[in-house]
């Protein structure tokens, strides 16, 4: 009998989903916010004729980085130090067919934040004017993620709910209730004037972060 009542009440509720009439609609927001901070990437790369040797020239330079990190205010907390690698290095002869042993490597990445946009220009000028920072990336960043996504995702509903009332006024009706969300094709923030050069004459901080949010919506179809 149970099972019985449970086929019944199965197939009661197929039918009643079957017979709900319904819109689904996508909205979409993209908005830009200006970016608050600075993510930069340092690679440093030492080649010398023994491992003792090349490990002993990346730390100094390793301190010659957090030495002007700390002048120029960026907190020990936002600063990562990758462990160190070794290898032996190799370069390719003229014609690509042998390789030269051309001694030990040692490397390691840095990874630091800069969270006072007022001293892009002068961190900037004290890391130029080391030849050891060649391999230098940066890109803009938003502290205020969360918030910011939050506030696109509501829009890009808001704008879906806008779509489902004006398509069904159209057709003299009205939405009813909810059916389904689904946040859809959604991206990290790409940061615009990404890169950041040691070659810049002059030092640009300006930079936005834009956040893309779908959200795609199934409303109920109810009558006027």
């Amino acid at each position: 009998m149970k099972f019985i009542i449970s086929v019944m009440l199965l197939l009661l509720s197929t039918t009643y989903s079957q017979n709900i009439k319904f819109i689904e609609v996508t909205g979409t927001a993209n908005i830009d916010y200006p970016a608050d901070q600075i993510n930069w990437t340092v690679s440093l790369r030492k080649i010398a004729d023994t491992f003792e040797e090349s490990t002993n020239q990346c730390n100094a330079t390793l301190n010659n980085l957090l030495e002007i990190l700390n002048l120029s205010g960026i907190d020990r907390n936002d600063i990562q130090v990758s462990p160190l690698q070794q290898g032996r290095y190799y370069e390719q002869d003229y014609d690509r067919r042998n390789r030269i042993f051309k001694g030990f490597i040692s490397s390691m990445v840095i990874n630091f934040t800069l969270k006072d946009m007022l001293k892009y220009s002068d961190l900037i000028s004290k890391l130029s004017k080391s030849d050891e920072f060649e391999n230098i990336n940066s890109s803009y960043s938003d502290s205020k993620y969360e918030e910011h996504h939050k506030e696109t995702v509501i829009k890009a509903s808001d704008e879906a709910k806008k779509k489902a009332m004006y398509l069904t006024e159209n057709f003299g009706k009205k939405i009813g209730s909810i059916l389904e969300v689904e946040e859809t094709n959604n991206s990290y923030p790409n940061p615009f004037n990404s890169s950041t050069s040691l070659q810049y004459e002059t030092p640009v901080t300006s930079g936005k972060v834009s956040y893309n949010r779908s959200v795609k919506i199934k409303f109920e179809i109810a009558e006027n």
